[in-house]
């Protein structure tokens, strides 16, 4: 499979939830991280063979789970901060751009994900972004927490489960657009 939408503009929409932040350090933040890594962000593929799996498939992955965390969000808005959300879900899969290589349709896990997984890539990537940009050390656990916990359950993965509103609501976004994502691609073969 292959990606059918521009990853300029899709990358310029992204950018657009950013500035929904409204924390001036978290903003800025997450503007570093894409801004150090925006080539590769908008060229990785999401995952081998489950969903997104083609070259830029991650940025696909995250925007719609940036839009449906915010949907969530909306329903429930008590108790949590969208700038969390916000935060978390544009950086939830930042590890996945070191964690695949890829030769046209190709695509094979890379030596770190083999040895790390994209969960604690991610984690570390993000750290001295978040030290760099003095985050409260609260907030930085908020963020790393979600980064931790979006897949839910350890068996999939998750070295922690959700545990904050926050993750609760990135990880059932990530889970709904990589499943339906799955299967309308296997309805279409």
């Amino acid at each position: 499979m292959k990606s059918t939408v521009n990853k300029e503009a899709l990358f310029d929409s992204l950018k657009k939830y950013i500035f929904e932040i409204r924390h001036p350090w978290l903003k800025g933040m997450v503007e570093a991280v894409l801004h150090s890594y925006a080539k590769e962000f908008c060229n990785a593929p999401a995952a081998r063979s489950k969903h997104h799996a083609y070259p830029g498939g991650l940025l696909e992955h995250t925007c719609s789970v940036v839009k449906t965390a915010k949907f969530l969000y909306e329903q429930h808005p008590k108790y949590a901060e969208l700038d969390l959300i916000l935060a978390g879900a544009i950086l939830h899969d930042l590890g996945k751009i070191k964690s695949y290589t890829w030769d046209g349709d190709k695509i094979v896990h890379s030596s770190s994900e083999e040895l790390i997984h994209h969960i604690p890539l991610g984690m570390m990537m993000l750290k001295p972004f978040l030290d760099q940009f003095e985050i409260d050390p609260k907030k930085q656990e908020a963020i790393l927490h979600i980064l931790a916990s979006h897949h839910g359950i350890r068996e999939w993965g998750s070295p922690v489960e959700p545990a904050t509103k926050e993750a609760t609501i990135v990880h059932l976004a990530d889970l709904a657009d990589a499943r339906l994502t799955r299967i309308t691609g296997l309805l279409n073969e």
